[in-house]
């Protein structure tokens, strides 16, 4: 049997061992164990994960310990380096003590010559989010490698394309009746993607609307859902906001830390464990310089400029990834800020109920300054934690008679509400919450949430019921809507009244799937047509419920009940008076995209193979699913030879040019470069007008600048510059250009392709670059008046960028006293 147990801090319940089951009637239970089958359902929903990252030397690893304690709960690392064995001091792991204390995930895992990317990292992590979500603890996600970050949150998959068919279509219409007039077409199925791309730019313009008009879906509708993690929990990221100049402070300070604590002895450690020196982890900032001073190459001391240099470097380019996560929340950071002022400082600004209500009933102001919580209610909610009841709840009245108008007395009557949840007391939690809803009457509908299910475990369903619909209608806008809908529907259901609860499901399933101020709420879809299904199933509305428990086999493959579904389509299939309705391809195409944003690839490779074995034909996208699984498993050979196979079997499909491009990059990246190289070079000549085409172009240039070809290097990148020269890869080949002469010794032509580039693209992602290594240049010509008012200009237009900080340093060498502030 189980009871309804609120967790401290959240806004959920879990299942609780009653111990006392006898004097439960069964009707009772029976209420009870369907609400905690609800709340279970919920859970996954209403647990969200914290991703807290910055620049290294932020004072992330102290702030999450400082959350950690205060919810109970363990971390993840999100750094590349943490993962291997023996790379502890240059890596500021946690202590083993502090990793006692708090358990931390991803870190040690991994021998230091074993092979671990991004896509490693976001397998193991949702893993790990799913087990701690499982036990009811919010995952904290912290680490400074942004890309490991932007891997776990968000996906690259988009539209697949139309039909060859189609595409040709479109093509046609714009030869007869112009460009403009089916860009107009286009703004009328999909606004929003039209505003996003020039009213001439044919090949977009077929891409977006063949997708549309093949799939019935607007092209930017593919982009929208490009979170998969976020879809399944809600995700609060904050970024440390450090001030630059203490910032950097911070880094040498923790770089001489390092140095005392051992660093140079560590590296030592593990050279005379037979690692060797060219190991990938030894190429790391810190590492790489400790190898460098081992080799006799430098001093210590030069060794320790040059890791706070890089360091900084370091710093600069994770502020530039930081700034292109928008839905990140900045949290400022002052000289002043601990862990825990700054861990209060996050609350703040979590979103407005849940920080409202984790303020009032964890302790923290909701201003975000450190509220000097009274002690003996921070032993209280210590004794909580650790299911001390009894010890607990003598706390806490303690409390309540020594201070009972403080905010701390006023804190502990919800905790004592809590306690009598966990003894199975809810006339107790009745009696408590019924007068505190009044006195928070901006969480009102969440403490009244609990009452009504307190309610709910005393069978007085109908009272629920007319909780429920006051609540509604006196806050129609609450974020507890589906799940108030969900109880509404249960208690209906206990009152008889089945036909009221398919109506309640079936309108509030409408109101979020077409009402646009409760679209925030798609995320319970599934939960409320899981729910739909079974009572449809239990009234004799097999036929209904087999479309439903179909719509989520198909919409939602990632679902915690899904087992439960595919079981209950199998069951009512097999009925006379329920006709199966087989997957069309399109619904295959649906299913399979949810599985690959949940990293299941295995499985959409079982699936593919059985619809190739049932199909003597299967459309193109399938071909790219199926790479793309084998990729994520690291099998690009496997990945190759479907796409090979989609080529033979597809020669004028719309995504020939993309199959050979990502053959390329799976040749180049099984280090054959040559053989990519043939690909790429198809990809140019094949589609001179396409995207891919100046990517293509580009990489073809760094294929032959890494084998030291330079004349056909040069030959490329010049070819990306002139085809493509509003694209970011071909303004990136326009520094290149200047950097390979540069690498051949050629100062002169590398100068002048460096100013080249800067005057043709002054607002442009590499101004910096292009400034900085025409300095350079500049001074391997001796032209040291030139190179130094280059240097002051890097200096003075970008102080704070990579290339800013090294200019500076330049600068000083130079003898350049008075530099740029």
């Amino acid at each position: 049997m189980a009871i309804i147990r609120c967790l401290p801090g959240s806004f959920w319940f879990q299942p609780l061992k009653e111990k006392n089951p006898i004097s439960a009637s069964p009707s009772r239970w029976q209420s009870i164990i369907r609400m905690g089958l609800i709340q279970r359902r919920w859970k996954r929903f209403m647990l969200p994960l914290i991703i807290l990252t910055g620049p290294t030397g932020s004072g992330k690893t102290e702030t999450a310990l400082a959350l950690a304690q205060k919810l109970d709960t363990e971390i993840i690392s999100a750094d590349s380096m943490q993962v291997y064995k023996y790379f502890d001091i240059g890596t500021a792991k946690p202590s083993l003590d502090v990793r006692d204390e708090i358990p931390h995930h991803l870190i040690d895992i991994l021998e230091p010559d074993e092979e671990f990317n991004a896509f490693d990292f976001k397998t193991r992590a949702l893993e790990i989010i799913r087990e701690l979500m499982s036990r009811d603890k919010i995952p904290i996600l912290v680490g400074g490698t942004a890309l490991y970050i932007k891997v776990l949150c968000e996906d690259y998959d988009c539209a697949e394309g139309a039909s060859p068919e189609i595409c040709e279509k479109i093509r046609q219409d714009i030869s007869d009746q112009g460009v403009e007039t089916v860009y107009q077409e286009l703004q009328r199925v999909d606004p929003e993607y039209a505003a996003k791309i020039s009213e001439t730019d044919s090949l977009r313009i077929v891409r977006a609307l063949g997708v549309y008009l093949d799939t019935g879906k607007r092209f930017s509708e593919f982009h929208e859902s490009d979170s998969p993690a976020s879809d399944r929990f809600p995700i609060h990221t904050f970024i440390l906001n450090r001030d630059r100049a203490e910032l950097y402070s911070q880094i040498d300070q923790r770089v001489d830390k390092m140095i005392e604590e051992g660093l140079p002895q560590e590296v030592k450690s593990i050279l005379d464990r037979g690692y060797s020196p060219e190991m990938k982890p030894f190429k790391s900032i810190g590492y790489a310089q400790m190898i460098q001073y081992h080799q006799g190459n430098v001093d210590l001391d030069r060794a320790t400029y040059e890791i706070k240099r890089e360091t900084r470097h370091y710093a600069k380019r994770q502020l530039t990834w930081f700034r292109k996560m928008h839905d990140a929340t900045k949290l400022p950071v002052d000289s002043k800020d601990t862990g825990q002022s700054l861990a209060e400082k996050l609350f703040s600004l979590l979103p407005k109920v849940a920080a409202c209500f984790l303020a009032v009933f964890l302790g923290l102001a909701q201003t975000g300054e450190a509220a000097k919580a009274d002690e003996h209610f921070e032993e209280a909610k210590k004794l909580y934690l650790k299911k001390e009841w009894g010890k607990a709840r003598n706390s806490l009245l303690a409390l309540q008679n020594h201070s009972p108008e403080s905010i701390e007395a006023k804190r502990s009557r919800f905790l004592l509400a809590l306690i009598h949840a966990e003894q199975g007391k809810p006339e107790g939690v009745i009696k408590i919450l019924d007068p505190l809803s009044k006195n928070y009457e901006e969480v009102e509908d969440y403490i009244r949430f609990y009452l009504i299910q307190a309610q709910s475990q005393t069978g007085k369903h109908e009272k629920v019921r007319t909780n429920i619909l006051e609540l509604l209608q006196r806050n129609p806008g609450s974020l507890l809507y589906p799940r108030l809908q969900l109880i509404l529907a249960d208690t209906q259901i206990q009152l008889g009244e089945k036909t009221a609860a398919i109506k309640t499901l079936e309108e509030t399933i409408q109101s979020i799937s077409k009402d646009f101020s409760h679209q925030k709420f798609r995320k319970f879809l599934p939960d409320l047509i899981f729910k739909l299904a079974e009572i449809q199933d239990q009234t004799g509305k097999q036929t209904e419920a087999y479309l439903n428990y179909r719509q989520l086999h198909i919409e939602y493959p990632n679902h915690e009940q899904i087992a439960e579904a595919e079981t209950a389509i199998k069951r009512l299939s097999a009925l006379e008076t329920v006709k199966e309705v087989p997957l069309t391809l399109r619904e295959h195409t649906d299913r399979i995209r949810g599985m690959l944003e949940n990293v299941r690839y295995k499985e959409v490779i079982q699936e593919i193979e059985k619809l190739q074995k049932e199909n003597e034909l299967l459309p193109g996208r399938f071909y790219f699913f199926l790479a793309r699984a084998h990729g994520g498993l690291r099998d690009r050979k496997s990945a190759n030879k479907v796409l090979q196979k989609f080529l033979k079997t597809y020669p004028h499909h719309a995504k020939v040019q993309n199959a050979k491009f990502d053959i390329g990059r799976n040749l180049w990246n099984l280090g054959q470069p040559m053989a990519g190289a043939k690909y790429f070079k198809a990809v140019t000549q094949d589609s001179p007008s396409s995207e891919l085409a100046v990517k293509a172009q580009f990489f073809l240039g760094k294929i032959y600048e890494e084998r030291k070809n330079f004349p056909e290097a040069l030959k490329n990148y010049q070819s990306a510059l002139e085809k493509y020269p509003d694209e970011l890869y071909a303004q990136w080949a326009g520094w290149r250009l200047g950097w390979v002469h540069y690498l051949d010794g050629k100062f002169e032509e590398a100068f002048n392709k460096f100013q080249d580039a800067a005057n043709r693209f002054p607002d442009k992602s590499f101004i910096e670059y292009n400034l900085y290594w025409s300095a350079k240049s500049a001074e391997k010509l001796n032209k040291k008046d030139e190179a130094r008012d280059l240097y002051i200009k890097v200096a003075e237009l970008y102080p704070y960028t990579f290339h800013g900080i090294r200019a500076k340093d330049r600068l000083l060498d130079l003898g350049v006293k008075d530099l740029p502030e």
